[in-house]
């Protein structure tokens, strides 16, 4: 994971310096769309960018011939506000507050005898800040900045295996990114983080066979690539590959490690198309598919995949 993170931080380093040499964009490309793309998106300085949405996810588990389950469906929603506003065109402050609500229904493998068929989680979600600067750099810009998420409460989780949405813990993650011009309609991009701090994930089991224990997380690295095409001056066109790194986890109960999760490794492709209908209101759709690969074989999960539809609307004050 370390080696992926070198060369990928050469790879933006390579397109920042492009980017410096790189002539201006053709006077045809409006101010906004010289400004920012769409996935690195930054309120301008002295504008209010007030972004509710909503999204919702499908996804599907496949279980291994060791476990009582054959696979497992999960449907998860949420509907979020997110509110940023830019104290200058360099830097921009933001946070996100939300709802969600999921189930896992699971199947049971034929012979054998499952003791929980669904589980089920409702609540109010960690609260999400950030801290974004952007650094122009010839046509192209360098993008870094903080995201961090707080948790208010424990993840509880009842008797019958149903919880609440909070984690339990809090994540401090730095990222830089660059984007760059690619003919006089697009640009392109990347965009790395690491998890620099992720405290102990705090649950409350109310099950008095488990009971309450920590979760000591291992820290993610995420790369994403992403291409934009400006249609018309209404229509934008996206898409963006993601590849987040998560090392496994180690369970603590009483001060000693219990027993360690698996890591796992996300892929994904999003797809997404803004329309702006007036220079302060947009609407934003976005469609992604997301596969999860485990890294050990003895986890009773073979893999999952995921559907995930997700629209916002954008109002700029």
């Amino acid at each position: 994971m370390k080696t992926s993170f070198i060369l990928l931080f050469i790879f933006t380093a390579a397109l920042t310096a492009q980017a410096a040499t790189a002539p201006a964009q053709d006077a045809d490309v409006s101010p906004e769309a010289r400004r920012s793309s769409e996935f690195l998106y930054q309120a301008p300085g002295g504008t209010l960018a007030l972004t509710p949405n909503i999204s919702n996810t499908v996804g599907a588990y496949k279980f291994k011939s060791v476990s009582g389950y054959e696979k497992a469906t999960s449907v998860n929603s949420s509907i979020n506000l997110d509110a940023e506003y830019g104290i200058a065109d360099l830097f921009s402050l933001g946070a996100e507050v939300g709802y969600a609500a999921g189930a896992v229904d699971y199947d049971c493998r034929s012979g054998s005898v499952c003791t929980d068929d669904s589980d089920k989680s409702h609540g109010l979600r960690d609260i999400d800040l950030e801290a974004n600067f952007r650094v122009p750099m010839g046509a192209a810009a360098l993008r870094f900045g903080v995201e961090a998420s707080l948790s208010p409460g424990k993840h509880k989780v009842e008797t019958d295996d149903d919880s609440n949405e909070f984690s339990g813990g809090h994540t401090v993650t730095p990222y830089l990114g660059v984007e760059i011009p690619v003919m006089s309609r697009a640009l392109s991009g990347v965009k790395l983080s690491y998890e620099a701090y992720h405290s102990n994930r705090k649950v409350e089991d109310q099950s008095p066979a488990v009971g309450n224990y920590e979760v000591k997380p291992g820290k993610s690295f995420s790369a994403s690539v992403f291409y934009e095409h400006r249609i018309t001056d209404m229509f934008n066109a996206g898409a963006a590959i993601q590849y987040v790194n998560t090392p496994s986890s180690s369970f603590v109960t009483a001060g000693t490690a219990a027993f360690s999760s698996t890591g796992s490794n996300l892929f994904g492709l999003s797809i997404y198309g803004p329309v702006h209908f007036t220079p302060r209101i947009s609407l934003i759709p976005v469609l992604s598919y997301y596969r999860v690969d485990y890294m050990s074989k003895s986890v009773s999960v073979e893999d999952s995949d995921a559907y995930s539809f997700a629209l916002a609307g954008r109002f700029t004050f």
